[in-house]
């Protein structure tokens, strides 16, 4: 294709004609046409070949006819900067690409824009605007002291079934690829004052745990720690593992281990439970809670269970050795399925379960059993 030189101050005409492009200068139109075939190369000599101008809102058109998958519409082959938006020298104002849908922008439609902020250390942002004087933003921070962050001014928000709102993964095969970090509080603490790191909130926005600190004291609240493992249909160190869906006790049911051992993954034990049948079982290592979600944490955790073992919660009590009071160590039960009773002393044993929060007087309960709450001390 041959090279056709641009003057200054003259006007071009493109045009195309049975798929050929065409280039015509003013100076004569019928004898300066030339002909490139589906190509026009635009070269001068200083850093602007093209001036693109016009009185229509849309001054420039581009896209591709072809309904062959992967054709680009634009094409920027070259090992330098391939589209520059604004002036990377002198910078007084926001330089933003945005992608809006039919409707006008600003007039409460919803659109999304991309480029720097001036007003805010020229930080890079993602910026979404739904209605006049709201917006969402994603910032990627690269001033002074926030170089390489991310910045979400109105947190992670998500409606998606059967996924996470946020995964963090600093993937690499290797020791040195860390988790993450929560930076909250005072600089330095001092005595009386807190942090609030992490608050864990159910579905309608009430706050069920949390993680704060007081003076570099960190307290991790409501507190309930279990063990993971298989409920199994026998009690026998072999037996089978139950594979039913769902619960398979009631929550509160007392669970002794079958079998333990190193057959999982690394240090952690896999563990066999069944429910206590026998009388101050030293086997006894949680109370049942449920079963895990195998959608939410993956195949690993098909068919396994959640035991209590330390910190609060419910448990099953029946009326053997009578009456439980208030601060009543309870151990299990001979015969009851799962059940727990008072224990014969008040002290702590291999067979002891949790200590009672509350007292039970069978005469006046309307059945021989009862879900009381406690503290787990078994695991």
């Amino acid at each position: 294709m041959a090279n056709i030189p641009i003057t200054p101050g003259e006007t071009y005409f493109f045009a195309e004609s049975q798929n050929n492009a065409f280039i015509m200068d003013s100076t004569d139109h019928s004898h300066a046409q030339k002909n490139f075939g589906n190509k026009v190369q635009i070269k001068y000599a200083t850093a602007t070949q093209l001036t693109i101008s016009g009185s229509s809102t849309t001054t420039l058109v581009m896209k591709s006819n072809s309904t062959t998958t992967g054709t680009a519409t634009i094409d920027m082959n070259n090992n330098g900067n391939r589209i520059l938006l604004g002036n990377p020298s002198v910078s007084t104002a926001d330089q933003y690409i945005t992608f809006a849908n039919k409707n006008n922008v600003g007039l409460g439609s919803r659109y999304w824009s991309i480029g720097n902020d001036y007003s805010d250390g020229n930080n890079f942002k993602i910026y979404r605007n739904s209605v006049p004087g709201t917006s969402n933003t994603l910032t990627l921070m690269e001033s002074v002291g926030y170089t390489n962050q991310v910045y979400f001014p109105g947190g992670i928000l998500a409606n998606l079934a059967s996924t996470y709102a946020l995964t963090v993964k600093h993937d690499g095969n290797n020791a040195n690829r860390f988790g993450m970090q929560i930076w909250a509080g005072l600089d330095t603490q001092i005595v009386g004052t807190s942090a609030d790191y992490i608050t864990l909130m159910d579905g309608n926005g009430t706050p069920v745990a949390y993680v704060n600190s007081n003076n570099g004291t960190v307290t991790w609240g409501t507190f309930t720690g279990v063990h993971d493992g298989h409920i199994v249909n026998s009690d026998s160190p072999d037996a089978e593992i139950n594979t039913s869906s769902g619960s398979i006790y009631p929550v509160g049911t007392i669970l002794v281990t079958t079998k333990s051992d190193f057959s999982g993954y690394g240090y952690q034990a896999e563990h066999r439970f069944i429910s206590a049948s026998a009388y101050q079982d030293k086997r006894v290592l949680g109370v049942y809670f449920d079963r895990f979600n195998p959608d939410a944490l993956g195949d690993g955790y098909i068919h396994k269970h959640k035991v209590a073992s330390l910190g609060d919660g419910p448990i099953l009590v029946c009326n053997e050795n009578g009456n439980i009071e208030n601060g009543d160590y309870i151990t299990t039960a001979s015969g009851s399925g799962g059940h727990g009773c008072k224990q014969d002393d008040d002290l702590f044993h291999n067979y002891t379960v949790a200590k009672s929060l509350e007292s039970v007087d069978w005469s006046t309960e309307p059945a021989t059993t009862k879900l009381i709450s406690c503290t787990y001390h078994c695991g």
